[in-house]
């Protein structure tokens, strides 16, 4: 994560350039202006933190080295993937360390496949009373909507002893 974070300060070099065209990416989104280097003070060249929106592309064009999730850049792979991986431990030392153990991930991982291939439809019609212009409120309801439905779903499968699997 820290070197995704170190790759993601590059593209401060970018600041105050302007996009090629109507493009809203640099006119050299993969080679970085080398030269804007000089002269800056050190802390000048820190992006912004990670889950963090990178400026609009009028102040910053887009490119290569931006921690963006609309872009699938060498910063922000490497970034989830050390972020996944730190996450994944923090849930091993929890949960397989120290012996203990929570049904909710009991439920989910033992019929994950199946998990899976519900979560879509609960989903989709989730969406269908949660607009893309609600408030924060209203979005959290609906994520434990859809969430307790699906929970409902897969645990009604586990206690009639259905698992879905390769």
């Amino acid at each position: 994560m820290v070197l995704a974070y170190a790759l993601s300060c590059v593209s401060m070099l970018y600041d105050g350039e302007t996009s090629s065209g109507r493009s809203r990416v640099a006119a050299s989104p993969v080679w970085p202006p080398f030269e804007k280097v000089a002269g800056r003070q050190p802390w000048s060249l820190l992006a912004e933190p990670p889950f963090v929106q990178p400026p609009p592309p009028d102040r910053r064009p887009h490119n290569y080295w931006m921690m963006n999730k609309r872009q699938a850049s060498l910063p922000f792979i490497l970034f989830a993937t050390g972020f996944a991986s730190a996450l994944y431990g923090l849930f091993v030392l929890a949960c397989d360390a120290r012996g203990r153990s929570l049904g909710l991930f009991r439920t989910f991982g033992q019929n994950a496949l199946a998990a899976y291939l519900l979560h879509h439809t609960v989903e989709s019609q989730i969406l269908t009373i949660v607009p893309r212009d609600s408030p924060l409120w209203w979005c959290l309801v609906g994520l434990l909507l859809f969430f307790g439905i699906t929970y409902l779903f897969i645990r009604y499968l586990e206690r009639q002893g259905v698992f879905i699997r390769l």
